[in-house]
């Protein structure tokens, strides 16, 4: 149990950005999705399972708290405050135009990149606004969210119903080249599908052009990362996804985050304690390297303390990475650090070869900001996706889920990377014409040529 104790929260906290309202009570707790004056019941339980998916509580004052998804890297602040205005039961107010408003105003109060996306929302939300009548289907009103959200290009948004989601896909030109090179069931980066057609391919389609690599390749994590010497010296480590490390069912299967802050916080926890250990022995195997490449040329993202904790594992000094805001109002929340620090357990520091390209999505962009923060690594490939924010996760009030993008991650240079995403150091295109298998070859040959000349 933390040293604050449960009767010092209770009554109603605001949070700066987010659109949450916390309520604590004797025993309980209850967290809110809130838009304007309304408000909408997310979570509740005993108050043992706000501490359980929740910690660092700190008080700055007698009105100011902040803490920590547990394990994660986020601060969240919050401020007392009064109660909600009108509070919605979850998933019971149907009437279409209601959650048209809602969304529109979700979107308008949160998302932090209408604007870098080139789109006026204010004007998508008027235009549109005729086209929902309090007679409209879900199917109706699905439809209207696909057109509207379609051009910001953003795959961190979505609205999720129980028979249909709708998004926003900047990938979508390149999945069906993607999906056929690889044989891959579907066209998703993150899922487990997409990691098991991929890891068995590793070696013997990847790696085919470098013999050595057969005789040293090893996997762990569930496939998840996979190490091998490619020729004498030079090392190399693939890495598919950020989440899914630990030997439990829940890792071995999943195919995005838990959405339930306690399932999230033990699947965390789990993960790390996993990562950590196979992060040894990859350390280990490559620790007489002269210099290795790190590959998440395809990386379906996942944890940002992830990627931070491999980037740790190439540090010899503590160096910033990156600082994370939110979109607070017509304001950003206060600035926090995020430094890649150095490890006490195996760890190499010699020169190390990151490639990347438009497959390198989520956590995998911010792992890469952690690892160009780093004086050894040159960066090689293409720009990355562009989705850097973490998921915020909403809920309307006729139940279905909606996905945005609020955060805004500054990298060490200064430079935001979101809709751009972050550029390499040296450019290696790999999308737009021939064969994308040949590419990846061809480009990976091109890194240990690199890396050769950085010794």
């Amino acid at each position: 149990m933390p040293s604050i104790k449960p009767n010092q929260l209770e009554g109603w906290w605001r949070s700066r950005g987010y659109g949450w309202m916390l309520r604590v009570t004797p025993g309980a707790f209850e967290l809110y999705d809130t838009v304007g004056l309304v408000s909408l019941l997310r979570e509740s339980g005993p108050i043992d399972d706000l501490f359980e998916c929740c910690d660092r509580f700190a008080f700055s004052g007698p009105d100011e708290l902040s803490l920590f998804h547990r394990g994660d890297l986020t601060r969240h602040q919050f401020d007392r405050s009064g109660g909600p205005v009108t509070i919605f039961p979850s998933g019971q107010h149907k009437d279409p135009v209601s959650n048209f408003n809602f969304l529109c105003q979700l979107f308008d109060e949160h998302h932090a990149f209408l604007r870098e996306r080139g789109v006026d929302w204010k004007e998508v939300s008027r235009a549109y606004r005729s086209r929902v009548t309090a007679s409209a289907s879900d199917e109706k009103l699905l439809d209207v969210f696909s057109e509207m959200l379609a051009p910001l290009r953003d795959n961190h948004v979505y609205v999720a119903s129980p028979t249909r989601v709708v998004s926003s896909d900047k990938l979508a030109p390149l999945r069906p080249d993607f999906q056929r090179a690889f044989r891959l069931p579907t066209t998703r980066v993150s899922s487990r599908s997409t990691v098991d057609a991929i890891a068995p391919q590793i070696l013997c389609t990847l790696l085919a052009d470098f013999p050595s690599a057969k005789s040293t390749f090893r996997s762990g994590c569930n496939d998840v990362l996979s190490w091998c010497e490619l020729e004498p010296g030079i090392g190399y480590i693939n890495i598919l996804r950020l989440f899914g490390f630990a030997d439990t069912v829940a890792a071995r299967t999943a195919d995005d985050l838990p959405h339930s802050r306690i399932e999230a916080a033990r699947f965390l926890e789990d993960d790390m304690a996993a990562l950590e250990r196979e992060l040894d022995s990859v350390m280990i195997d490559l620790a007489s390297m002269r210099a290795i490449i790190v590959d998440i040329r395809i990386n379906g993202g996942g944890f940002d303390h992830a990627g931070l904790a491999i980037a740790g594992r190439f540090a010899g000094s503590e160096r910033l990475a990156y600082t994370k805001q939110t979109k607070w109002g017509s304001t950003r929340t206060a600035a926090q650090q995020i430094c890649v620090h150095p490890v006490q357990r195996p760890s190499y520091h010699g020169p190390i070869v990151l490639l990347t390209s438009a497959l390198t999505l989520s956590a995998g962009e911010v792992f890469a900001l952690c690892m160009r923060a780093l004086p050894n690594v040159t960066t090689v490939g293409e720009a990355t996706l562009g989705i850097l924010s973490d998921n915020l996760l909403k809920c309307l009030p006729n139940g279905w889920e909606v996905s945005l993008s609020n955060e805004i991650y500054t990298a060490a240079d200064g430079n935001v990377y979101e809709v751009v995403g972050v550029p390499p150091d040296f450019s290696e295109p790999v999308f737009g014409g021939g064969s994308i298998l040949e590419s990846f070859r061809t480009w990976l040959a091109a890194a240990v040529r690199l890396a050769k000349s950085r010794l």
